[in-house]
């Protein structure tokens, strides 16, 4: 047995130590005619919120709405989960526990006074107020109570370390409407308590996203490959073997470059197998005649690893 030394087990990283030092909340009206079963507030490169998070209009808009300030504790969010216990005439410990109910609250307190704000407030379609600024604006619950649900993303993002911190709330509804308050001492001020619920989409009250250049880079740089080895395989096919690379930044995916083609093949073209620590790549739609290959790997994180050296020459058949 081989004893490991304490920086050896430890692994924390002052780097990862998160503060929301920007907090948001966005929202919506809650429609089922947009599924957000694959949604993420991320653009492609998982840097910064995709523009069509906030848009009103054009393919692919979610329409949410940025409900500006809050107040200096910013955002709380509150998981709980309800259990009912089994107990034994034969020991006096529990001998099982299950879960019976789940619940997942947000609040904050918004310090600005905007029209979704009173439609949060007092329970009305977002759609259903003026815009701010309307001369002989009003507003005012509706005759029957109604608990709309919303949509809603509390977000936060630490600019030191460039993480972004991100809470979906699929489908929820105003848990609890509070006291506001208007005077000299202190900014007028509106607390809100959300409660997620199920939704048939999402299947589940809510779910978290983490990206940012910096949470990115926490995942490190991805390495070499092992030796590629080719292989021919069916007519116009070769297959590639190797290691995958020993950087954490596991699972990857792989672009292949034939012979000193400096783009890589087209990902339809290439099909991964074989098991994650030694992958197996069949290539198709190539060219009879003799080529050489080289692969690249991908990291979790979207770096890019350097490029293999070429494999011996391999002979496509035809």
């Amino acid at each position: 047995m081989t004893a490991q030394t304490y920086d050896q087990v430890f692994t924390g990283n002052p780097l990862n130590v998160f503060k929301g030092l920007k907090p948001m909340v966005s929202i919506k009206d809650y429609d089922p005619a947009m599924p957000l079963t694959n949604f993420t507030p991320f653009d492609e490169t998982f840097t910064g919120i995709d523009s069509k998070v906030h848009a009103t209009s054009g393919t692919g808009a979610w329409g949410f709405q940025d409900l500006g300030m809050t107040d200096e504790n910013a955002l709380e969010l509150d998981p709980s989960v309800t259990t009912s216990d089994t107990a034994s005439g034969q020991y006096p410990d529990l001998v099982r526990k299950d879960g019976s109910t789940r619940a997942f609250a947000g609040s904050f307190t918004l310090i600005e006074q905007r029209p979704a704000v009173d439609a949060l407030q007092y329970s009305l379609p977002l759609a259903a107020l003026p815009s701010i600024g309307t001369a002989g604006y009003a507003a005012g619950p509706e005759v029957d109570i109604t608990l709309y649900e919303r949509t809603a993303l509390m977000a936060a993002f630490d600019s030191v370390r460039q993480i972004w911190f991100v809470a979906l709330f699929p489908r929820c509804v105003l848990d609890k409407p509070d006291k506001f308050s208007l005077g000299r001492k202190t900014e007028s001020q509106t607390k809100i308590s959300l409660a997620g619920l199920q939704d048939p989409f999402v299947k589940r009250p809510f779910k978290i996203f983490r990206g940012g250049a910096g949470w990115l880079a926490l995942g490190g740089a991805t390495t070499t490959v092992g030796t590629v080895t080719a292989a021919p395989a069916a007519p116009l096919t070769v297959t590639l073997s190797f290691t995958a690379p020993d950087s954490k930044n596991t699972p990857f995916k792989y672009k292949v470059y034939e012979d000193a083609s400096s783009t890589p093949l087209a990902d339809n073209l290439v099909t991964a197998g074989g098991t994650a620590a030694s992958p197996v790549l069949t290539v198709t739609g190539r060219t009879a005649g003799s080529h050489t290959y080289k692969v690249q790997a991908i990291g979790s994180n979207l770096s890019s690893g350097p490029q293999s050296a070429a494999s011996s020459p391999v002979t496509v058949t035809a």
